[in-house]
């Protein structure tokens, strides 16, 4: 099998590997290095090349339409980093064209494969939705570029479709007059909403002392979890009127949830459905309107 990759940046230098551990002949989309290993192709000769049937798009967030439109165009299968695209209008466009051209169309969810989630959501059941009150998110980066895009449609579709998977949250019955901003700039925001009696807060920083990634459901009898990511292994904590209960260590194993994630990709799967990314896309339009 052969696979067009365009960008090699962080999250495409992690799909490269993870595609090389494949045996799979990866050829990287026109840009350049100094390394000799990889292998290079123009765009125009991948999308004449009838043998490379799929391609993973993990370019800057304001590229992303353009060039998969491009890639549907010549009924190419399209990986999409996330967003899919920045505006919703885009993403049906691109929706409306893998269907005509019946090619296979997905965008990262790849949190949705991690052990950790899987645990969650064994736990968070739909006795335990009744009993939540209050859900928080916290996405802090420490980034040494500067992007195009507002930190929102960077960060917030990984929670967008974790709660969609977990049930927790409607995207399509949001008001613009709901969200509280409290500080809403480019590179950091800080925001909440309530919905069905549930508040939802958010804290999204680019630029912070460190890396965070931390995710708390608080319930209505003084019980509260909290997913709390680390390097190479999460944590989930258990709290009862904020006493620390029970920790539950979740160690990464083979295959990776990129490598799920891959799999699925390659074997025409979805986890979530193209409409919620595009319900996700909408809803992320309410904050920056």
């Amino acid at each position: 099998m052969k696979i067009a990759l365009f960008g090699l940046g962080y999250w495409g230098k992690k799909i490269y590997s993870t595609l090389k551990k494949k045996n799979i002949n990866v050829f990287v989309v026109e840009k350049k290095t100094n390394d000799e290993s990889v292998d290079y192709i123009s765009k125009k000769d991948f999308l004449l090349d009838k043998s490379i049937q799929n391609c993973f798009i993990v370019t800057p967030e304001e590229t992303h339409f353009s060039l998969a439109k491009e890639c549907l165009n010549y009924k190419k299968n399209v990986f999409v980093e996330k967003p899919l695209s920045l505006k919703a209008s885009q993403a049906k466009e691109l929706l409306s064209i893998s269907r005509k051209n019946e090619c296979f169309l997905t965008v990262d969810q790849v949190f949705l494969y991690d052990p950790s989630f899987i645990f969650l959501k064994k736990i968070i059941n739909k006795d335990t939705l009744q009993k939540i009150t209050k859900i928080s998110s916290k996405r802090w980066s420490v980034l040494s570029c500067d992007k195009k895009i507002h930190v929102i449609q960077d960060l917030m579709p990984h929670d967008l479709y974790i709660y969609d998977a977990l049930k927790a949250l409607d995207c399509s019955i949001l008001n613009k007059n709901d969200i509280n901003k409290k500080v809403f700039k480019k590179e950091k925001a800080v925001f909440s909403f309530k919905k069905n009696n549930v508040e939802f807060e958010f804290d999204y920083d680019w630029y912070a002392d460190s890396v965070e990634r931390e995710m708390s459901f608080y319930m209505d009898d003084g019980e509260k979890i909290i997913w709390k990511k680390d390097q190479g292994f999460d944590k989930i904590l258990f709290y009862k009127n904020g006493i620390l209960k029970k920790t539950k260590v979740i160690d990464f194993k083979n295959p990776s949830p990129l490598e799920l994630l891959v799999d699925d990709f390659l074997n025409k799967k979805l986890k979530l459905s193209l409409k919620k990314s595009i319900e996700h896309i909408s809803f992320m339009s309410l904050f920056l309107d």
